[in-house]
């Protein structure tokens, strides 16, 4: 029996269901009053899955694929894009955000820990704990991470760098400056001077990392610059990036 027939829905290629909803790794969506259930597993850090409804030994489920529905469809020609979520960057990999399928692609924020690096010695972080975000926003990602030093930390050398999620790489196409620099705010706050804040202009450096010029400078922000990094101070960044492979095309339509 037809997809169509056995579950009430309708012919198009996607359908907005009753309801979409996650708890606990389990995804349902409900259509025409039914509730069909998937349960999440094997997920790959902040990776975009599309929710299809298809037919499986006579029986209709709800799936998820990271194949677009073009390429999804060759194989199961009969199924209906419900939904989209993307999955988290944290250890384990988790749900993280819901995205349209009508419209441009946009997300909640998703949880990912970024990389503090340098290009000499890398900062030992101690008790240091960096929390992140990233949104998608069609074409592009909205990033904002954050921290304050904790004990046992040590500056290392050189400048410094933050990565982008995993799997989720910058390109340089949108951006109007040869400097790559990247809109929204960024700041290093010295707590030894009174909260004396530095301001910080993001710029791309390469395709997973971000640099930072200080306000008013040619300086980057380093181990030495615009102060020593000690515990107790703190680091705070805001900007928007595009990303490789990402536009405003509806997922619907790819």
């Amino acid at each position: 029996m037809p997809l169509v027939q056995r579950s009430g829905i309708s012919k198009q290629r996607h359908l907005i269901p009753d309801s979409l909803s996650h708890s606990g790794g389990i995804i349902t969506a409900v259509l025409s009053g039914v509730s069909y259930s998937h349960t999440l597993s094997g997920l790959t850090a902040n990776t975009l899955y599309f929710l299809y409804m298809r037919i499986n030994s006579g029986n209709v489920i709800l799936t998820s694929s990271t194949s677009i529905p073009s390429v999804y469809r060759v194989s199961f020609p009969e199924a209906i894009l419900v939904g989209a979520f993307y999955a988290d960057g944290m250890s384990p990999v988790a749900f993280g955000s819901f995205v349209n399928i009508e419209g441009a692609p946009e997300s909640l924020p998703i949880s990912y820990t970024p990389v503090w690096t340098s290009l000499g010695t890398n900062p030992t972080l101690g008790t240091t704990s960096i929390t992140g975000f990233w949104t998608r926003k069609g074409a592009y990602a909205l990033l904002n991470f954050g921290f304050q030093i904790g004990s046992g930390f040590s500056p290392g050398t050189s400048t410094y760098l933050m990565s982008t999620p995993t799997n989720i790489q910058m390109t340089s196409v949108g951006l109007a400056n040869p400097l790559n620099t990247l809109d929204g705010d960024s700041m290093f706050i010295d707590n030894s001077a009174s909260n004396f804040q530095y301001r910080l202009s993001a710029e791309r450096s390469g395709a997973t990392a971000i640099s930072f010029r200080v306000a008013n400078s040619t300086a980057q922000w380093a181990a030495s610059l615009p102060v020593t990094p000690a515990t107790s101070d703190f680091f705070q960044s805001a900007v928007s990036t595009p990303i490789l492979a990402w536009s405003n095309t509806p997922l619907k339509d790819l």
